[in-house]
């Protein structure tokens, strides 16, 4: 499932496009995705203009003029690719659909997962596409108040942002404390801190020299100062590389992040730790039925 640095990769990947761009039809191919679409999505967006695109955790925020804000969440294979009104051979080839939608002019042919298809005119008069393509339909949208976008459900017990000034040592310690279950789990929790998953967990712990199996208050001070700067170092890293594509993930533009190609830990289970002072092989064990990969002889 996408983390917080895909998700901020797909953020700035639409944003250029849509920010001052103006809807001109929404077309809903089926009634719902995980959960049902707002049926009155099409009429609430039509006609209005894009003011903003960001992030909250693992949640794209599209804020139009109307006082609208459009929730998008990925899922395990949620894609949002943006189709252009005139597309050359070099750009046809960055996308993974097929060339039937790659035509000069835009069409209403639609893919099989194609479930939601936004028509936009960009700031120069350009008609474009965002589709939402999704195999297995886990994403989900909705459509709420901008006032009350952080209230809704998804959102309103999120933690900080982890790449936040809010994200602290005074924060994280209070948290930890009262918290018998283990640091990665806590990691993961989207009520502690928002975005990280599986993935950037187990990166961080190895980066911070903690054993995945450690129970959130048993660690020190030191130990969670270290958590709190790899966090932030680790997601940034991932983000300047585009995020990490294992199985479904895509940018806006069809190409994959790279980060995976510099994993520390995850995935490399029996080979060699990164740490040029170990001799040990990287483990594997499984934790609330997810896979988590560390060392055991760096982290502690």
């Amino acid at each position: 499932m996408p983390e917080l640095p895909e998700v901020e990769t797909v953020c700035q990947g639409i944003k250029p496009a849509l920010v001052g761009s103006k809807f001109l039809d929404v077309i809903l191919n089926r009634s719902n995705l995980r959960w049902p679409l707002p049926s009155d999505m099409p009429k609430r967006l039509k006609f209005s203009l894009v003011k903003k695109v960001s992030r909250r955790g693992k949640y794209i925020l599209i804020e139009m003029d109307n006082l609208n804000t459009l929730i998008i969440h990925l899922g395990m294979t949620g894609r949002i690719i943006i189709i252009k009104d005139e597309l050359s051979q070099e750009d046809v080839g960055a996308f993974y659909h097929n060339t039937a939608r790659n035509s000069k002019t835009l069409t209403k042919v639609w893919e099989k997962h194609d479930h939601v298809v936004f028509k936009f005119v960009n700031m120069k008069g350009k008609e474009q596409n965002l589709i939402y393509n999704d195999t297995r339909r886990f994403g989900a949208m909705d459509l709420v108040k901008s006032e009350a976008v952080l209230s809704h459900k998804w959102l309103r017990n999120l933690g900080p942002e982890p790449l936040s000034s809010e994200f602290s040592l005074k924060y994280l310690e209070k948290r930890l404390t009262r918290k018998k279950n283990t640091i990665k789990s806590a990691l993961m929790s989207q009520e502690v801190v928002a975005g990280i998953g599986n993935i950037y967990a187990s990166e961080i712990l190895w980066k911070s020299r903690v054993s995945p199996l450690r129970l959130s208050d048993t660690l020190r001070r030191i130990e969670i100062n270290r958590i709190i700067k790899e966090t932030k170092n680790v997601l940034n890293n991932a983000i300047l590389k585009g995020g990490s594509s294992l199985k479904d993930f895509r940018n806006t533009s069809g190409g994959i992040g790279y980060f995976q190609m510099h994993f520390s830990v995850y995935d490399r289970e029996k080979e060699s730790c990164k740490n040029k002072k170990c001799s040990n092989k990287i483990q594997r064990i499984i934790q609330s039925g997810r896979s988590s990969f560390f060392c055991n002889n760096c982290q502690h």
